[in-house]
């Protein structure tokens, strides 16, 4: 927290060097950041045909709860994604498989109504998506 973007990556590029300094046999594998999500407001609601609802290319998160219409929450996430593109780079550049889990996140009900974290199905979905990954990086990435 607190982190702007450049830093980030000097102590994510400082934290990858030293886990192969002390265990140069160990598997990394990074997982991104999950986004924030928000309640539509009510101004916001009256504005959309909600049998036809969608923000971009996404479905609303909740059309059945009782607290409204969620989405992802693009302004409060940006921080986010710039972090996630900035791991994803350095990924790249070391070899290291990177969970994309924000992008499992964006256009799904999986967070509970505060916004951050997860429904128990949320983190079923989180689970599975990052078993899989584990799964096949372990087997040798097949």
């Amino acid at each position: 927290h607190g982190q702007d973007v450049k830093e980030y990556g000097k102590n994510l590029q400082r934290v990858l060097f030293w886990i192969h300094l002390v265990s140069p046999e160990t598997k990394i594998v990074f997982a991104a950041t999950t986004p924030l999500s928000r309640r539509l407001g009510k101004e916001e609601m009256e504005k959309q045909d909600i049998g036809h609802f969608s923000m971009g290319d996404r479905a609303p998160l909740a059309a059945d709860r009782e607290d409204g219409y969620w989405v992802t929450d693009e302004k409060g996430s940006e921080i986010y994604r710039a972090l996630n593109d900035k791991a994803k780079e350095i990924c790249a550049a070391y070899d290291i498989p990177f969970n994309d889990l924000y992008g499992l996140c964006v256009g799904k009900n999986l967070q509970k109504s505060d916004g951050v974290h997860f429904t128990q199905e949320g983190y079923v979905e989180l689970a599975e998506k990052t078993a899989d990954m584990l799964r096949r990086e372990l087997s040798g990435g097949k």
